[in-house]
């Protein structure tokens, strides 16, 4: 999501680890909001809910785990 201020991404890597990120437009710098980890294997996509309270990722070890947030703590909902 963006706005004027500020946009919020997530990142999936093969280090087994989701990353949201907030972006400060005004300065164009980038901060990690939180470390997801919870898979066994590299994470190969992430997707997010359309109200923008939750992610899913999806990785080498056949498992799709849901993430919800809550004042940027993450947590697993669902494995």
């Amino acid at each position: 999501s963006i706005d004027d201020q500020r946009g919020k991404f997530v990142s999936c890597s093969q280090d087994q680890t989701a990353m949201p990120w907030e972006w400060l437009v005004g300065t164009n710098s980038v901060e990690c909001v939180s470390v997801c980890k919870g898979h066994e294997r590299g994470l190969d996509c992430v997707d997010v809910s359309p109200d923008k309270t939750k992610f899913a990722t999806g990785s080498w070890d056949t498992m799709l785990k849901i993430w919800s947030a809550g004042t940027n703590i993450f947590h697993i909902m669902q494995k």
